[in-house]
Protein backbone atom coordinates (compact mmCIF):
# COMPACT_ATOMS: atom_id res chain seq x y z
CA UNK A 1 0.00 0.00 0.00
CA UNK A 2 1.12 3.69 -1.18
CA UNK A 3 1.60 6.09 1.66
CA UNK A 4 -0.19 9.41 1.26
CA UNK A 5 1.32 12.78 1.75
CA UNK A 6 -1.44 16.00 2.87
CA UNK A 7 -0.05 18.47 0.21
CA UNK A 8 -2.77 21.14 -0.25
CA UNK A 9 -5.30 21.93 2.96
CA UNK A 10 -7.86 21.18 0.11
CA UNK A 11 -6.85 17.95 0.77
CA UNK A 12 -5.06 16.77 -2.07
CA UNK A 13 -3.07 13.70 -1.62
CA UNK A 14 0.40 13.10 -3.04
CA UNK A 15 1.87 9.73 -3.37
CA UNK A 16 5.30 9.66 -2.83
CA UNK A 17 6.48 8.69 -5.89
CA UNK A 18 5.18 12.62 -6.91
CA UNK A 19 1.33 11.48 -8.19
CA UNK A 20 -1.79 12.51 -7.22
CA UNK A 21 -4.13 9.97 -5.24
CA UNK A 22 -7.63 9.09 -6.77
CA UNK A 23 -9.90 6.24 -6.06
CA UNK A 24 -12.47 5.52 -8.94
CA UNK A 25 -15.68 2.86 -8.15
CA UNK A 26 -16.34 0.41 -11.09
CA UNK A 27 -20.52 0.05 -10.87
CA UNK A 28 -21.87 -2.46 -11.66
CA UNK A 29 -25.45 -3.42 -11.57
CA UNK A 30 -27.26 -7.50 -12.40
CA UNK A 31 -29.32 -7.65 -14.98
CA UNK A 32 -31.54 -10.13 -16.62
CA UNK A 33 -28.84 -10.30 -19.46
CA UNK A 34 -26.16 -10.39 -16.54
CA UNK A 35 -24.07 -7.86 -15.24
CA UNK A 36 -23.53 -4.07 -16.45
CA UNK A 37 -20.91 -1.34 -15.52
CA UNK A 38 -21.93 2.44 -15.46
CA UNK A 39 -19.94 4.39 -17.67
CA UNK A 40 -20.13 8.16 -16.96
CA UNK A 41 -18.97 11.48 -19.02
CA UNK A 42 -17.00 13.89 -18.30
CA UNK A 43 -18.39 17.38 -17.75
CA UNK A 44 -17.84 18.54 -21.34
CA UNK A 45 -20.00 15.22 -22.59
CA UNK A 46 -17.39 14.25 -25.02
CA UNK A 47 -15.57 11.18 -23.21
CA UNK A 48 -16.79 8.75 -21.30
CA UNK A 49 -15.12 6.78 -17.74
CA UNK A 50 -15.86 6.01 -14.49
CA UNK A 51 -16.81 7.98 -11.45
CA UNK A 52 -13.30 9.06 -9.93
CA UNK A 53 -11.67 11.87 -7.78
CA UNK A 54 -9.55 12.74 -5.22
CA UNK A 55 -8.56 11.28 -2.04
CA UNK A 56 -9.65 13.25 0.77
CA UNK A 57 -7.47 13.59 3.71
CA UNK A 58 -8.29 10.90 6.61
CA UNK A 59 -10.01 9.14 3.49
CA UNK A 60 -9.34 5.15 2.00
CA UNK A 61 -9.52 4.84 -1.71
CA UNK A 62 -12.36 2.39 -0.93
CA UNK A 63 -14.10 5.66 0.78
CA UNK A 64 -13.43 7.77 -1.31
CA UNK A 65 -14.60 5.62 -4.52
CA UNK A 66 -17.57 5.44 -2.49
CA UNK A 67 -18.13 9.19 -2.75
CA UNK A 68 -17.40 9.73 -5.84
CA UNK A 69 -19.94 7.05 -7.08
CA UNK A 70 -22.90 8.99 -6.06
CA UNK A 71 -21.00 12.37 -6.82
CA UNK A 72 -20.53 11.86 -10.07
CA UNK A 73 -23.23 9.55 -10.54
CA UNK A 74 -25.45 9.14 -8.06
CA UNK A 75 -25.06 5.68 -7.54
CA UNK A 76 -24.43 3.87 -3.82
CA UNK A 77 -23.93 0.38 -2.40
CA UNK A 78 -21.42 -1.24 -1.13
CA UNK A 79 -17.80 -0.69 -2.33
CA UNK A 80 -15.09 -3.93 -1.87
CA UNK A 81 -11.90 -2.70 -0.42
CA UNK A 82 -9.98 -4.89 -2.59
CA UNK A 83 -7.82 -2.98 -5.88
CA UNK A 84 -9.20 -4.07 -9.30
CA UNK A 85 -6.56 -2.61 -10.66
CA UNK A 86 -4.71 1.31 -10.81
CA UNK A 87 -4.17 3.49 -14.31
CA UNK A 88 -2.09 6.72 -14.40
CA UNK A 89 -3.18 9.46 -16.53
CA UNK A 90 -2.59 13.13 -16.73
CA UNK A 91 -5.11 16.11 -16.77
CA UNK A 92 -4.14 18.86 -19.70
CA UNK A 93 -3.19 22.08 -18.05
CA UNK A 94 -2.08 20.11 -15.08
CA UNK A 95 1.96 19.34 -14.47
CA UNK A 96 1.22 16.13 -12.33
CA UNK A 97 0.34 12.58 -13.19
CA UNK A 98 -2.67 11.46 -11.34
CA UNK A 99 -3.07 7.95 -10.04
CA UNK A 100 -6.46 5.73 -10.11
CA UNK A 101 -7.21 2.89 -7.62
CA UNK A 102 -9.90 1.38 -9.01
CA UNK A 103 -12.63 -0.32 -6.39
CA UNK A 104 -15.87 -2.30 -7.80
CA UNK A 105 -18.81 -1.20 -6.32
CA UNK A 106 -22.18 -3.25 -6.08
CA UNK A 107 -24.95 -0.86 -7.52
CA UNK A 108 -28.07 -0.62 -5.00
CA UNK A 109 -29.30 2.53 -5.09
CA UNK A 110 -29.54 4.79 -8.43
CA UNK A 111 -30.67 8.08 -7.57
CA UNK A 112 -31.25 10.66 -10.75
CA UNK A 113 -31.07 13.81 -8.77
CA UNK A 114 -27.03 13.51 -7.20
CA UNK A 115 -24.89 16.90 -7.33
CA UNK A 116 -23.37 16.55 -10.35
CA UNK A 117 -26.70 15.29 -12.37
CA UNK A 118 -26.56 18.80 -14.58
CA UNK A 119 -23.16 17.92 -16.23
CA UNK A 120 -23.20 14.20 -16.60
CA UNK A 121 -24.46 11.54 -18.49
CA UNK A 122 -24.81 7.95 -17.62
CA UNK A 123 -25.02 4.33 -19.40
CA UNK A 124 -24.98 0.91 -18.76
CA UNK A 125 -22.48 -1.48 -20.95
CA UNK A 126 -21.33 -4.85 -20.60
CA UNK A 127 -18.32 -5.69 -18.68
CA UNK A 128 -16.76 -6.91 -22.57
CA UNK A 129 -17.69 -3.87 -24.14
CA UNK A 130 -16.69 -1.51 -21.20
CA UNK A 131 -12.85 -0.63 -22.52
CA UNK A 132 -14.19 0.55 -26.39
CA UNK A 133 -16.28 3.03 -24.57
CA UNK A 134 -13.49 4.88 -22.28
CA UNK A 135 -11.32 7.83 -23.26
CA UNK A 136 -8.12 6.87 -20.69
CA UNK A 137 -5.84 4.37 -22.56
CA UNK A 138 -4.86 3.08 -18.57
CA UNK A 139 -8.44 2.77 -18.02
CA UNK A 140 -9.08 0.69 -21.01
CA UNK A 141 -6.10 -1.89 -19.62
CA UNK A 142 -8.01 -2.48 -16.52
CA UNK A 143 -11.23 -2.76 -18.01
CA UNK A 144 -9.45 -5.32 -20.54
CA UNK A 145 -7.66 -7.37 -18.01
CA UNK A 146 -11.49 -7.39 -15.84
CA UNK A 147 -12.56 -8.26 -19.11
CA UNK A 148 -10.68 -11.86 -18.50
CA UNK A 149 -10.99 -12.42 -15.38
CA UNK A 150 -14.15 -10.46 -13.80
CA UNK A 151 -14.56 -9.24 -10.55
CA UNK A 152 -16.17 -11.68 -8.11
CA UNK A 153 -16.87 -8.37 -6.15
CA UNK A 154 -15.40 -9.41 -2.56
CA UNK A 155 -17.77 -6.31 -0.62
CA UNK A 156 -15.94 -5.64 2.28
Amino acid sequence: MERLINIAAGGVQLLLHGKVAQAAALCVRKTKNGSEVLLLSNRSGGKWGIPKGNIDVGETSAKAAARESYEEAGVRGRVSSEILGTYTYRKSRRNWPLHVTVHALDAAEIDDDFPESAERRRKWVPLAEAARHVHQPGLKDVLRDLRSQPPKLPFA
